[in-house]
C-alpha cells in the first residue's frame, strides 16, 4: 500500500481512541490525546495486531479507572497516588513509551504491516503493553479490596492503601489476568492473520503472560524502594504527590527515593526492562 494510504488509516483507526478518551475523560485535554494519538499511529503502522493491543490495554484500562471510582477504599488509595483518572502526555509514554519504541524499530527494520508475529521486536510491544495492563488491572481493581494490602518485602506488615510497594491477593489476580489477557488477545489476533495455529502462538502465549506480570512485579519493587515519597506538612500523611490534596499551595517534602524517580518513570522502566528482558532471552534460546 502506499503510504499516504496507510498513514490515513492509522488516522482513522485512531478516531475511536479519541472518541472514546474525551468520552470517558479518560485522557487530559489537549496533551494527553495528542500524546496517546501519535503513539497510536507509529503503533498501527507498525501493524494493526499491535494495535489491537493497545486499543484493548486502552479501552480496559479506561474502563477500569471509573470502576467503583466512588467507594471510600479506592478514593483513599488514590490520595496517595501521584496519578488520578485523566492521563496526562508524561503518563501516556510512561505507558506507551516503549511500545513506541519497539513500532519506530519495526517501521525502521521491517516496513510497514509487515506480517512477522513471531519476531522478537512484535514480542517486546505486545510484552510492553501485556505489562501496562497487568500493572493497572492490579491498581485499579486491587485498590478495591476490602481488606488492608501488604508490604511486597514484607507481606506480613500490613500498610495503606495506594502505597507503592503494596500488594494484595485481589491486585495480584488482577495482574495476572492482564497479562493474560494480552497474550490470548494477541495469540487471537495472530490465528486470525494466519488462519493457523501453531506452537509459536503458545509459546508466544507463555512469553507475553510472564513477563506482562514480571513488569507489574518490577513496577512494585521498584515503588516500594526507589520511587520517590513524599510528607505533607498538614497531614502528616505520606504520598507520591508533590502537592497533597489541601491546597496548592501546600508543598509536600521528599523523604525517601530518588526524586527523579517518580511513578511515570516507575512504569516505563519496568516495562521497558521486562519487555527487554523476555525478549532477550527469546532471541538468544528461541
Amino acid at each position: 500500500m502506499e503510504f499516504y494510504l496507510l498513514f490515513t488509516l492509522a488516522i482513522l483507526a485512531n478516531l475511536p481512541i479519541g472518541f472514546i478518551a474525551l468520552k470517558k475523560k479518560s485522557l487530559r485535554v489537549p496533551d494527553g490525546v495528542i500524546t496517546a494519538a501519535i503513539t497510536g499511529m507509529f503503533v498501527f503502522l507498525a501493524h494493526p495486531v499491535l494495535w489491537g493491543l493497545l486499543l484493548s490495554f486502552f479501552v480496559s484500562s479506561s474502563y477500569l479507572s471509573k470502576y467503583k471510582e466512588a467507594t471510600n477504599e479506592k478514593s483513599t488509595a488514590m490520595l496517595y497516588a501521584e496519578k488520578g483518572g485523566q492521563r496526562d502526555s508524561l503518563q501516556v509514554i510512561a505507558n506507551g513509551g516503549p511500545a513506541l519504541i519497539g513500532s519506530l524499530l519495526v517501521i525502521y527494520k521491517m516496513g510497514l504491516f509487515e506480517n512477522d508475529y513471531f519476531s522478537p521486536l512484535f514480542l517486546f510491544i505486545a510484552i510492553s503493553f501485556a505489562s501496562s495492563t497487568a500493572d493497572t488491572w492490579a491498581t485499579e481493581i486491587g485498590t478495591t479490596s476490602k481488606s488492608d494490602p501488604r508490604w511486597i518485602f514484607n507481606l506480613n506488615k500490613s500498610v495503606p492503601k495506594g502505597t507503592s510497594g503494596a500488594v494484595s491477593l485481589l491486585g495480584t489476580t488482577a495482574t495476572a489476568l492482564g497479562a493474560i489477557f494480552i497474550a490470548i488477545l494477541y495469540a487471537i489476533f495472530v490465528i486470525i492473520g494466519t488462519q493457523e495455529i501453531s506452537i509459536d502462538i503458545g509459546l508466544f502465549i507463555i512469553l507475553i503472560s510472564v513477563g506482562g506480570f514480571l513488569g507489574s512485579l518490577i513496577d512494585t519493587m521498584l515503588g516500594a524502594s526507589y520511587q520517590s515519597v513524599y510528607q505533607c506538612p498538614k497531614c502528616d500523611k505520606k504520598t507520591e504527590k508533590r502537592k497533597h490534596r489541601h491546597s496548592e499551595s501546600i508543598t509536600t517534602t521528599h523523604v525517601t527515593g530518588f526524586r527523579w524517580l517518580n511513578n511515570d518513570m516507575v512504569n516505563f522502566l519496568s516495562s521497558f526492562l521486562s519487555s527487554l528482558f523476555i525478549t532477550f532471552i527469546y532471541w538468544i534460546y528461541f
